[in-house]
């Protein structure tokens, strides 16, 4: 099917299939690129913007997109590296919840994977402090409400 690009009135692009297939779900990969391979031993080259996989792989795929988005950045979070950036306000933190399928974290793997990250960006010093303490309570809160767990 093809896909059809829209820019809404915001400036947001978003992608949908012309006529819809039920068969296939729309995945946004963001900037990530290359193969990513999932439990099932399916590989996916998610180096175009967009891509329409099967809905049993949609989840498990956006998972593995989120936890690259962790390891090298994400588009729409401020960059690493420049002035402005605080790793305790800016790093991408991907959510899991069960349509993450195999792949899926607890909040405890998650949260090791967030100290290690900032240990291996440079920030490890910062794992001792109460504004760390602050942002991690803070990751926890957000993560609740996106598995709709609790309200904002």
């Amino acid at each position: 099917m093809p896909l059809i690009r829209e820019v809404g009135p915001d400036g947001r692009v978003m992608y949908r299939q012309e006529p819809p297939d039920p068969d296939k779900t729309v995945l946004l990969t963001g900037p990530v690129k290359g193969p990513v391979t999932l439990s099932d031993g399916t590989v996916y080259d998610v180096s175009p913007d967009v891509l329409e996989v099967s809905p049993e792989h949609a989840g498990e795929l956006s998972h593995h997109i989120g936890v690259r988005h962790e390891l090298e950045g994400h588009p729409d979070h401020q960059r690493r590296g420049t002035s402005e950036y605080d790793p305790l306000q800016h790093e991408y933190d991907h959510v899991c919840d069960a349509t993450c399928g195999p792949a899926r974290r607890t909040d405890e793997e998650a949260d090791a994977a967030y100290d290690e990250r900032l240990n291996r960006i440079g920030y490890g010093h910062l794992l001792e402090t109460e504004e760390y303490q602050a942002a991690r309570s803070e990751l926890g809160r957000l993560r609740a409400v996106a598995r709709g767990e609790r309200e904002i």
